[in-house]
C-alpha cells in the first residue's frame, strides 16, 4: 500500500520520497524501488516538520505518528500545512493529531467517501455532456488537500482494478460454475478488498 502510494506521489510530482521503516534493510529496498531516499525510524520525529506530505502504512498495534510529535512538527514547519495519510487499521496517525492547526489527516474512512463523491461527479459531469457540448470543471477548495484526496481516490481503483482481473482470471479457470458461484467468487473478491482497504460498509 506504501509503495503503490509512493509512486503515485512520484507520478504527481513529489520532489522527494523519504522512507521511514523500523527496519534499516526493508527501508533501502523500498527507496530504492521508489526512487527515495531511506530513514530510520528514529528520525521520523524529525522528518514530520520537513515533509509535505506523510503516508503511513505499517503494522503497528498503536499509532506511529502521536499527536506531541506532530505539535513539535507544526512549529518546526512554522505552521505550513502537513498533509497526514493513513492507510493503516489499527491508526497508525493518532486521531488527536487531526485537531492540531494546519494538520490534515485522511484515513481509510475518507477514502470510500472520496471515492463516492468522484463516482457522483462523473456520473453528474456524463448527464452534462449529453445535454450540452460545454464541458464544466469542479475545483477543490484546496491543491493540496485534492492532491491527498486524489492518492487515496487511486488506491481504492488500483485495488479494485486488480480485483476484477484476479475474478476474470478465476472464474475462465473454473469453467462450469453457475452464476451464483459466480457472484460468490465475486463478492470474495470485493470483501478481500473492502478489507484490505478498511472501506465502511453503509449505516
Amino acid at each position: 500500500m506504501a509503495q503503490l502510494a509512493a509512486k503515485e506521489l512520484r507520478s504527481e510530482g513529489a520532489r522527494e520520497l523519504l522512507v521511514v521503516n523500523r527496519t534499516p534493510q526493508a527501508a533501502e529496498e523500498l527507496a530504492r524501488e521508489i526512487g527515495g531516499v531511506p530513514s530510520s525510524l528514529a528520525e521520523l520525529p524529525a522528518l514530520a516538520g520537513a515533509v509535505d506530505v506523510a503516508i503511513c502504512s505499517t503494522a503497528a498495534a498503536q499509532a506511529v505518528v502521536t499527536r506531541k510529535m506532530m505539535v513539535q512538527a507544526v512549529k518546526a514547519r512554522r505552521y505550513r500545512p502537513i498533509f497526514l495519510v493513513d492507510l493503516t487499521l489499527p491508526r497508525n496517525v493518532e486521531p488527536a493529531a487531526n485537531e492540531l492547526e494546519n494538520v490534515y489527516v485522511y484515513d481509510l474512512d475518507d477514502l470510500e467517501r472520496v471515492a463516492a463523491q468522484n463516482r457522483d461527479l462523473r456520473g453528474a459531469q456524463v448527464g452534462r455532456r449529453r445535454r450540452s457540448s460545454s464541458r464544466s470543471c469542479r475545483l477543490p477548495g484546496a491543491v493540496a488537500r485534492a492532491h491527498g484526496a486524489a492518492v487515496l481516490a487511486r488506491l481504492r481503483a488500483h485495488a479494485d482494478s486488480v480485483a476484477r482481473a484476479e475474478v476474470e482470471r478465476t472464474l475462465a479457470a473454473l469453467q462450469g460454475l453457475d452464476e451464483k458461484q459466480q457472484k460468490t467468487v465475486q463478492a470474495m473478491a470485493k470483501a478481500i478488498v473492502n478489507k484490505l482497504l478498511h472501506a465502511p460498509h453503509p449505516g
